[in-house]
C-alpha cells in the first residue's frame, strides 16, 4: 500500500496451512504499519477485549494482531460501538480479511466463466511461439510444432494456454504488431477449435489482443499491465476478454537496471492495487481481472525468492493470483542450474507458490506441475 493510503495492512507470517482457512480453530493475523500511537493504545485494547492476540512495536507505530475465527467475528461486530478514530482503519481491516480470506474465484472470459480455487491451483501452459526466448526459444517458432506442442499441454490438463510470439526474457527488444500476427495467426486458429484450455494471448499491444481475441484467445496477459499500449485496456473492455495485470518495472529491455525497492512487497501491490483500479476505469470489470507479481521482471535472485514466501499477502488484492517461476534465474543462481536443468527447482518453486495462495501457476512443463499441484493438494486435504 502506498504511503498516502494511511496505515499499511499486511498478513502476518504463518507456517500453518489452515491460515484464513474456515475452521473456527483456524489462526490468522494482520501487521498494521504506520498507525498512530492512538490508534495503536484503542486497537490493543479492543482486540484483547474480543480474545485476540496484540503485540505492537517501534513506538505503538507497528501492531499485530491474531485469533482464531470467533475472536475476529466479534471484533467486527463491535466496529459500531468503537471510537469514531478507528472506524476507517477497522473497515480496512475487515476488507483486507474478506478479500484474502476467498478461495475461490469465477472468472469471466469472452462468454466463458473459469472457477479458480486456491486448495488445487489450475496450471497454465507456455507456448512461446519464438526464436529467442530465455528457455525454449525456436523449438516451437515453426507453426506445426506450435500447435502439436498446445495439444500436447491441453492432454496433460493443462486449464490455459498462454501463446506469445513476443520474448519478455531480461534485455529483449519489442517485435512489431505484425511480425506477431503472423507468427500467432495459425497457431491461435487451430488450437482455438482443437484444446478444451482457454487460450491467453502474452501481450502488450493492443493490435495483436484484437486480432488474437477475434481468433478465439479469452485472455489477455500483459506484462505492462496495459500501460505500454493505452488501447489495449479498451480492446479487452470491449471484448469482455479476462486480463492478467503483471508488475514490471520499464520494459524487458531496460527491467533489469531497476532492481531497487524501499519495501518490495508494500510497492508490488501498491503497482497491482493501481492497475487495477486503472483497469476498471477502462471498464475491465474486477471478475475479469487476475493479477501477477512478476517474478524474475525488474526483481534480482534474492527478491523473486522473497516475493514466491510472501505470496499470501497479495490475496489481499482480491483478484485470482497468477504465478510464473518456471525455470527462472533465481532458480539457477540457489542450485547453480543452467535453464536446461531447472525443471526440479521449478516444481519446487510451484509446490511453494501452490501453498501459498496461487491460483494458477504459469509453466513450461504442464504435466509434471500439474501432478505436484495435486499431490501437494491432496496432502494438504487429509485428516
Amino acid at each position: 500500500m502506498s504511503k498516502r493510503a494511511g496505515a499499511g495492512i499486511f498478513l502476518l507470517e504463518s507456517g500453518r496451512p489452515d491460515l484464513l482457512s474456515e475452521s473456527e480453530t483456524a489462526v490468522w493475523g494482520l501487521r498494521l504499519r504506520r498507525i498512530t500511537a492512538e490508534q495503536s493504545a484503542l486497537l490493543r485494547r479492543q482486540g484483547q477485549d474480543c480474545g485476540l492476540w496484540v503485540c505492537s512495536a517501534t513506538g505503538g507505530q507497528m501492531l499485530e494482531i491474531a485469533g482464531c475465527a470467533a475472536s475476529w467475528r466479534t471484533f467486527f461486530d463491535r466496529t459500531g460501538a468503537m471510537p469514531a478514530s478507528l472506524g476507517r482503519l477497522v473497515a480496512r481491516m475487515r476488507q483486507a480479511h474478506e478479500r484474502a480470506a476467498r478461495d475461490v474465484f469465477d472468472i469471466r472470459c469472452r462468454g466463458r466463466r473459469v472457477r479458480l480455487s486456491r486448495r488445487e491451483p489450475a496450471v497454465m501452459g507456455i507456448l512461446n511461439v519464438t526464436p529467442d526466448s530465455f528457455s525454449d526459444g525456436g523449438r516451437f517458432f515453426d507453426p506445426g510444432a506450435a500447435v502439436a506442442h498446445g495439444l500436447a499441454m491441453d492432454a496433460d490438463g493443462a486449464a490455459f494456454i498462454d501463446i506469445g510470439a513476443e520474448s519478455t526474457r531480461p534485455g529483449a527488444r519489442a517485435v512489431p504488431a505484425k511480425e506477431q500476427l503472423r507468427r500467432l495467426k495459425p497457431v491461435v486458429k487451430a488450437l482455438s477449435r482443437q484444446v478444451a484450455a482457454v487460450l491467453s494471448i502474452d501481450t502488450s499491444s493492443a493490435a495483436v489482443a484484437d486480432a488474437c481475441l477475434e481468433w478465439g484467445c479469452r485472455i489477455v496477459n500483459d506484462v505492462s499491465a496495459l500501460r505500454r499500449d493505452r488501447r489495449l485496456a479498451a480492446v479487452v473492455a470491449g471484448a469482455g476478454a479476462g486480463v492478467i495485470l503483471m508488475h514490471m518495472r520499464g520494459t524487458p529491455r531496460t527491467m533489469q537496471r531497476q532492481t531497487a525497492y524501499g519495501c518490495l512487497i508494500a510497492e508490488i501491490m501498491d503497482f497491482l492495487s493501481r492497475a487495477m483500479r486503472r483497469a476498471e476505469d477502462a471498464g475491465i470489470e474486477r471478475r475479469r481481472m487476475m493479477v501477477d507479481p512478476g517474478i524474475g521482471f525488474g526483481k534480482d535472485a534474492a527478491q523473486n525468492l522473497s516475493l514466491v514466501r510472501h505470496l499470501g499477502q497479495f490475496r489481499m488484492l482480491g483478484a485470482p493470483l497468477v504465478v510464473g517461476t518456471s525455470r527462472k534465474s533465481f532458480i539457477g543462481a540457489v542450485l547453480d542450474a543452467p535453464v536446461n536443468e531447472r525443471e526440479a527447482g521449478t516444481i519446487a518453486s510451484v509446490v511453494c507458490a501452490a501453498e501459498r495462495g496461487a491460483h494458477i501457476l504459469r509453466v513450461h512443463d504442464v504435466r509434471a506441475a500439474r501432478q505436484a499441484v495435486r499431490l501437494a493438494s491432496a496432502i494438504a486435504a487429509a485428516q
